[in-house]
């Protein structure tokens, strides 16, 4: 059993940020394995990363090293971090671009699904396995906006 065995699911789930918007996928992920949870984890951040166009070499890293099952390493977490938060600045730049006109509000949101994407990645290697599956697949909803295909994803993964 996952390691929020000593709680129900349900209250697992609602201290969440994926129970929010899908506590049966919560529920789903409680009960595999620490390594189908962080496999789900690595093809979903894989996925948003790719679907909002992210090529940056930290970012390539950390999957690299999820798809190996490497999710301890706070150096590889560290740069996501770093890089989401760089992200989160050019998101703002560009939302007061918008704010003036030198931009669109297409730009702000193309802008503001690279933090998500890359805000999933740094989840990504949270100690806790249900955590990490948690956050990550919260932030990549985000920045995919395309919940039926995440819950594929995610179902496909687990079995």
């Amino acid at each position: 059993m996952g390691e929020g065995a000593g709680r129900t699911a349900a209250s697992r789930a609602s201290s969440l940020s994926l129970g929010l918007i899908a506590p049966d996928l919560v529920s789903l992920l409680d009960r595999v394995s620490d390594a189908r949870r962080r496999r789900v984890v690595s093809v979903v951040c894989d996925l948003a990363i790719s679907n909002v166009g992210l090529l940056d070499v930290r970012a390539e890293q950390a999957l690299a090293a999820l798809a190996s099952g490497h999710h301890g390493d706070a150096a590889k977490r560290r740069a996501v971090k770093e890089l989401a938060e760089e992200l989160d600045n050019a998101a703002r730049m560009t939302q007061e671009r918008v704010r003036v006109g030198t931009a669109v509000h297409e730009d702000f949101l193309r802008s503001l699904a690279r933090v998500r994407a890359a805000a999933a990645l740094a989840y990504a290697f949270d100690d806790d396995s249900l955590m990490a599956a948690s956050e990550a697949l919260y932030e990549a909803h985000h920045a995919i906006l395309d919940f039926d295909m995440l819950r594929t994803v995610v179902v496909a993964n687990v079995q």
